[in-house]
């Protein structure tokens, strides 16, 4: 297992100096290490306090365990980007909330989706709105069996619309009818833009009202040039719906 994680650290050390350079590289490696010396900002100790604070807070008041920083390495991914994920941060509840009103939607028919769902906390949150089903989507292992036991955890009416699949979310497929499909910028750029193609497509196929919830959207471009369109632009997340077909075409010059 030590020898896998650092096979990945060393695979994602390579890759991001092929794709951003030496200099994103070393700035990166010197992040890491100034925050394993205790070294870090005073700004990212404040984030880190109020996170704290509110991982005790939201996991006492639902009797689960979904707080704390969960990084990838040496945990058992299945599918093939181990090294494009990023570290597990469970979504704080006020920025979820926040997100998913601005929706503006009757969501009874709706299935809610997660991407990366690590721990389950968002499916928890998602169970307080009235969608029909909710899915987590996870592809750490030790983070599926978490949710899994935090959902058993949940009173029944609850467990019983919530489902978990143990996927890489470029490979899931997506259930039909309505969706609100959410990320918690659960992945880097390559994985996200491969997730709104596979999206996008799976939309043009079983036509059908789809949003995407996107919380700390760190490549929203990858879904624009997926021929996805912004519709709500708020302080921490992002909210996007497939844009029409002759749009789509003439932003990914298909015919």
């Amino acid at each position: 297992m030590f020898t896998a994680a650092v096979a990945r650290k060393t695979e994602k050390a390579f890759r991001i100096y092929r794709d951003l350079g030496l200099r994103s590289l070393v700035l990166r490696l010197a992040r890491t290490l100034g925050r394993a010396l205790g070294l870090s900002g005073a700004g990212e100790a404040r984030w880190r306090a109020r996170k704290e604070a509110v991982d005790v807070a939201f996991d006492a008041e639902a009797g689960v365990s979904t707080g704390g920083i969960t990084h990838l390495y040496g945990l058992s991914i299945v599918g093939p980007n181990a090294t494009s994920g990023v570290s597990h941060i469970a979504c704080d509840p006020d920025e979820f909330r926040a997100a998913l009103d601005a929706l503006e939607a009757d969501l009874t028919e709706h299935s809610f989706v997660d991407l990366g769902s690590g721990k389950g906390r968002a499916l928890i949150l998602a169970a307080r709105y009235p969608f029909a089903t909710i899915v987590g989507v996870e592809f750490a292992a030790e983070l599926h069996a978490v949710a899994t036991a935090n959902v058993a955890a949940l009173p029944a009416a609850d467990r019983a619309r919530i489902s978990l699949v143990y996927e890489d979310a470029s490979r899931f497929a997506f259930p039909d009818g309505p969706l609100v499909v959410f990320l918690n910028n659960p992945f880097e750029e390559a994985v996200c833009r491969e997730v709104a193609r596979h999206l996008r497509a799976d939309v043009s196929a079983h036509p059908r009202p789809v949003r995407v919830v996107y919380l700390r959207p760190q490549h929203r471009a990858a879904w624009i040039d997926a021929g996805w369109s912004s519709v709500r632009d708020g302080t921490c997340f992002l909210i996007l719906e497939p844009c029409p077909a002759a749009a789509l075409c003439k932003a990914t010059g298909v015919s």
